[in-house]
């Protein structure tokens, strides 16, 4: 370097000094020169001011329709929401949590992004896109942004469903993120990214039984009009929504646990395949589940035969649900619960199939001697039936059953 420059008649340059540059959205501090460090996060006028102003007190009018409305006035829903908020404007911490918002178009749920949190965090540090967006291979964006809002999302359309939902998973929950930008190779950086869904898919995503990082608000049929006056208005809120979310008491815990929820519940049994359904409700004693496709008229059945079989079990399942402590469980035989397999999912795999289907959805058999004689003894498996509905039971049983299967009846089990 110094023979070429004295070769130009020129001395050595200045020297250049490494500096340390980062994104940390946990701190306001964008640059110490003394440490020869810079932060990529620049905090929004309302991260700087919102904790020096007066704490208010509620959710500001028309902010608060807008969280009634996406919420569907679920207000444990809208509880979680805003402690969610809470602790992701005190913090810009990861929260190992995520949330799903589904329903028709116009609920409010672009304006909540567009003209509330993203000025509150910073038109830099949140970021919008799409699954096309979200589904492409770079990501660079994403080491610099706290908040990620996927805007009509639905991982069905990905081009691998499973790869899509393990990126999603691994973007809720992990601290770093493996960063992959145009001509460069793959690098890690730490992740500070927390992500909402809003979707007008009914199946934005597909859920595990066992999730544990999605929360799911109830779909919303009915749209949102807001006047131009009210959307004025709304703007003027932003500050005072900042103040009350900077002021609001944070739990970090509560933060990161998932509300189960109905319609969380309902996310999942659409994400399964009939038979994982089949033996999810199974596995969680769901009687009703079972009960649900009985027909009191027979002319609306196809396959008599296989329902005959699916009819006969399950009134016998409800009898003795009917007579039997919560804590007892109850043993069904392997064929009968092939017999209502068969009919409730349209498949029909021969025994010894069943039988390994089982053994991988965890439902196992010990060998049972019945005290009714029109049970044959066999392998059969406890089930705990956990329904609380008994009165719909028993109207279920009664648009069905002949007077002769009225009557509750424990089904006694020796086991062998």
């Amino acid at each position: 370097m110094r023979d070429f420059m004295e070769q130009y008649g020129h001395g050595l340059p200045e020297p250049i000094e490494d500096w340390t540059v980062v994104f940390d959205p946990t701190t306001t501090k964008t640059f110490e020169p003394d440490a020869q460090w810079v932060n990529w996060f620049h905090p929004s006028e309302y991260l700087l001011h919102a904790p020096k102003l007066t704490a208010y007190p509620d959710v500001p009018p028309i902010i608060d329709r807008i969280l009634e409305s996406i919420c569907v006035n679920d207000q444990q829903i809208k509880e979680h929401f805003l402690n969610w908020l809470a602790c992701l404007v005190q913090s810009r911490k990861k929260l190992m949590t995520g949330w799903v918002f589904h329903g028709v178009q116009g609920t409010g749920k672009g304006a909540l992004f567009s003209e509330v949190l993203r000025p509150i965090l910073g038109h830099d540090n949140a970021t919008s896109w799409g699954t096309k967006e979200f589904d492409d291979g770079f990501n660079e964006k994403l080491q610099r942004t706290s908040l990620l809002w996927l805007d009509e999302f639905k991982a069905g359309s990905a081009r691998n469903v499973d790869a899509m939902m393990s990126k999603l998973k691994h973007l809720v929950t992990e601290p770093t993120l493996a960063i992959r930008a145009m001509r460069t190779d793959t690098y890690e950086k730490p992740s500070y990214t927390n992500v909402i869904i809003a979707s007008n898919f009914p199946d934005p995503i597909q859920l595990e039984e066992n999730d544990r990082r999605w929360n799911v608000a109830p779909a919303q049929e009915r749209r949102l009009v807001l006047s131009t006056k009210q959307i004025e208005q709304l703007r003027d809120e932003v500050w005072l929504f900042a103040s009350y979310l900077m002021h609001r008491k944070a739990d970090f815990d509560k933060a990161k646990t998932v509300l189960h929820n109905h319609a969380r519940e309902e996310m999942i049994g659409a994400s399964m395949s009939s038979t994982e359904r089949f033996f999810a409700a199974l596995r969680k004693g769901e009687l009703d589940w079972f009960a649900a496709e009985l027909q009191p008229d027979k002319k609306l059945v196809t396959d008599v035969i296989q329902y005959q079989k699916y009819e006969r079990a399950v009134l016998s399942w409800i009898n003795d649900r009917l007579v039997r402590q919560d804590d007892q469980p109850m043993y069904i035989t392997k064929d009968e619960l092939n017999g209502v397999f068969n009919y409730l999912t349209g498949q029909n795999p021969h025994s010894a199939k069943f039988g390994r289907m089982c053994k991988i959805y965890r439902v196992h058999f010990t060998k049972c001697q019945f005290a009714d004689r029109d049970i044959p003894a066999g392998l059969a498996t406890p089930i705990h039936w956990q329904t609380q509905n008994l009165e719909w039971l028993k109207e279920a049983r009664a648009a069905v059953a002949n007077e002769a299967e009225h009557k509750p009846k424990a089904r006694i089990a020796t086991r062998r």
